[in-house]
């Protein structure tokens, strides 16, 4: 695809469960993807368990991000439970993330993108 085609991996980063992926895993892994050319890993849940036992605030998979972060060197996405532009934005300053990935606010409001970009302005 060539060098101006960024590649974007998203990774399930822990299942919080025995015998699941563990984020010691992950970071094994995205040491492994950066080095083969990935641009940009996008970090939730693991494969067989997608909740953080115990967490409710938004970017819950803040504790993800930040540990894959002192492995890698590309920008990290953190995704988990972010409905609030404000939310979004504590996260980026606080350095848990390059980028913020927001799925299930948009799908259930196709207008939430606007609205969060006007309530900035």
């Amino acid at each position: 695809m060539g060098d101006e085609f960024p590649i974007l991996l998203r990774l399930g980063a822990s299942d919080f469960m025995e015998g699941g992926s563990t984020i010691e895993d992950s970071k094994i892994a995205a040491v492994e993807f950066e080095k083969a050319g990935v641009d940009i890993i996008d970090i939730s849940g693991g494969f067989n368990g997608y909740v953080m036992p115990g967490s409710i605030e938004q970017g819950y998979f803040s504790p993800l991000t930040e540990a894959i972060k002192e492995v890698v060197n590309m920008p990290v996405i953190l995704t988990g439970g972010i409905t609030e532009a404000s939310a979004a934005e504590k996260l980026l300053q606080e350095g848990k993330a390059d980028l913020i990935g927001v799925g299930r606010s948009i799908y259930k409001d196709s207008e939430w993108a606007k609205r969060t970009i006007e309530s900035l302005i």
